[in-house]
């Protein structure tokens, strides 16, 4: 399959993308029948940016028909079919703290012809942010010793647990580890761990550098 950004059609559209309320469901409007092209960035990153390379990338990557593809680092996609929008009542959101966009898009002889959303539209559009609020466990390691008079001794570990969907869209760096003055990024490797641990005497504290992640 070939891919092709071309400029916004007025017949073929799709826009006001929007989160239902309560839900993990991504809708929005589109002409009658048109099938849409996902895309999901990190957090306030646009997809039109990128757009023409993400083409070039989709004409050599194996696309899942069902879920999302990771296609470069934190960037995804998924073509969603007039039926599959009809059957899933939208499109599941895959992870949040991130941000989506949808574009219209129609296949015509081995050529998938994606459509620029339209511009200056003043109440509606075709991306939407989705922030993530995070609690992350900061727990201090510690044994007990003695027989009769039991004490609690400091091991010199502590343990961060993180949540387990928030791998999926993370970008290496959008946390920190700062402990007193040294600042360590978390990376996508130990959020998949899901738990890891810090040698210091010192209790770790977690800093987003992302606005789309919220600590709780």
């Amino acid at each position: 399959m070939r891919y092709q950004y071309c400029p916004n059609d007025p017949i073929r559209y799709a826009t006001n993308l929007r989160r239902e309320q309560g839900t993990r469901s991504l809708k929005w409007d589109n002409a009658r029948g048109q099938d849409v092209l996902i895309v999901q960035t990190p957090f306030e990153c646009s997809a039109e940016d990128v757009i023409g390379e993400l083409c070039a990338i989709m004409e050599r990557t194996v696309l899942h028909t069902d879920k999302y593809t990771e296609v470069k680092p934190g960037v995804w996609v998924r073509f969603v079919t007039a039926a599959d929008k009809a059957r899933m009542n939208g499109c599941p959101i895959n992870t949040e703290a991130s941000t989506y966009s949808v574009f219209s898009c129609s296949t015509e002889s081995g050529v998938c012809s994606i459509y620029a959303p339209q511009r200056n539209q003043a109440m509606i559009s075709a991306h939407c942010s989705i922030p993530m609020q995070i609690h992350i466990d900061v727990q201090e390691l510690t044994r007990t010793e003695g027989l009769f008079k039991k004490k609690v001794v400091r091991t010199g570990y502590f343990t961060l647990s993180f949540p387990q969907d928030l791998a999926g869209g993370y970008r290496d760096g959008d946390l920190l580890l700062r402990v007193g003055g040294l600042e360590i990024p978390a990376t996508r490797k130990m959020l998949e761990q899901g738990r890891v641990y810090v040698k210091t005497d010192l209790r770790p504290e977690v800093v987003s550098r992302n606005k789309g992640l919220e600590l709780i």
